[in-house]
């Protein structure tokens, strides 16, 4: 599977794919969903102000959506971004296995 990831980095879902924060933040809802920001921060070992901060720019870019169930704030990855994330993710992680 070939993924365009020059021209992915050359939009503005590259730019936030490709800050290690943010993109850790995506990873980590394909494979979790419905976590809390506390539960990212742990996760991730990054404070939650940092995640705070990269998950309002992952909203603005329309990639985030959050649930209220009760008095918590469960994070998603808006339903039409979940199947390329997790595609790309996946590739990412298991390499090119095609050489």
């Amino acid at each position: 599977m070939n993924l365009p990831l020059p021209a992915l980095r050359a939009i503005p879902l590259g730019r936030a794919l490709s800050a290690k924060v943010r993109s850790g933040i995506l990873e980590h809802l394909t494979r979790r969903p419905g976590e809390r920001m506390t539960d990212i921060a742990n996760a991730l070992g990054i404070p939650l102000g940092t995640v705070s901060h990269h998950i309002a720019r992952l909203q603005a870019l329309g990639l985030l959506h959050i649930e209220t169930s009760g008095r918590e704030k469960l994070l998603m990855i808006s339903r039409e971004w979940l199947e390329p994330l997790s595609a790309l993710f996946t590739y990412l992680s298991e390499g090119d296995n095609t050489q």
